[in-house]
């Protein structure tokens, strides 16, 4: 991937407005803090402050079922995966470029080092969902009653959304059985997988790699 070379260095420091020219002028209160070099802390304490709100409602809006229901019978366990799952990236990914930016590396050098804080990033929550949400559930189960007479979790299931079911029918005696789709959980996993990925990737500001390669495009065009 070409990486732009010729964009002079930001002459007011990183944390100074970008030129009208490059950031423009029309911004509201979700996109002010685009009038600041990407990845930059200015940039990203706005866009945190920005989405945060957005992406709480979004969380509490989920777990508002949660409360119809008895406390051993909440899936409180998936409800703490979507919170982790969707704060860490918003917070860690802007904190994390921002480190990146500051030390003021060769483009090419930058470019990489940003899109691997990025892709670690999903690889990072890829794992939690993998591996670290089971023990997690477990240990709240425990604490909050719900589990079996052996100790382990209550299998519970937290939907987010609509979910449409054609009504069962009787089938005529003699229709074959369908036999079991067995691929279906992996189907399911596989979409849960990237669904977070893509999640995490935008939460992150995957996005605005795309908005660093402009923003030097630009800087370039105006000198």
């Amino acid at each position: 991937m070409h990486v732009p070379e010729s964009a002079p260095p930001l002459l007011q420091g990183l944390e100074a407005p970008l030129p009208a020219e490059v950031a423009g002028s029309e911004h509201g209160w979700l996109t002010r803090y685009r009038r600041y070099p990407v990845f930059s802390r200015a940039w990203g304490r706005g866009r945190t402050l920005a989405l945060l709100p957005v992406v709480g409602l979004i969380v509490v809006l989920a777990g508002l079922p949660l409360l119809e229901r008895r406390l051993e019978d909440m899936p409180l366990g998936a409800f703490v995966q979507i919170v982790v799952q969707s704060f860490a990236p918003l917070l860690a990914g802007p904190v994390l470029c921002a480190w990146v930016r500051r030390q003021r590396w060769a483009p090419v050098r930058e470019w990489w080092a940003l899109v691997a804080v990025i892709v670690g990033l999903m690889g990072a929550l890829a794992a939690f969902h993998q591996w670290g949400t089971e023990p997690l559930k477990q240990w709240i189960a425990e604490r909050t009653g719900a589990v079996d007479e052996t100790g382990q979790r209550k299998r519970l299931m937290m939907a987010i959304g609509v979910t449409v079911m054609s009504p069962p029918t009787s089938a005529p005696a003699s229709a074959p059985a369908m036999p079991p789709d067995d691929q279906t959980p992996q189907a399911s996993h596989l979409i849960n997988a990237l669904s977070s990925a893509t999640a995490t990737f935008f939460l992150a500001g995957g996005a605005g790699l795309w908005g660093w390669r402009r923003e030097r495009a630009a800087l370039a065009a105006l000198a």
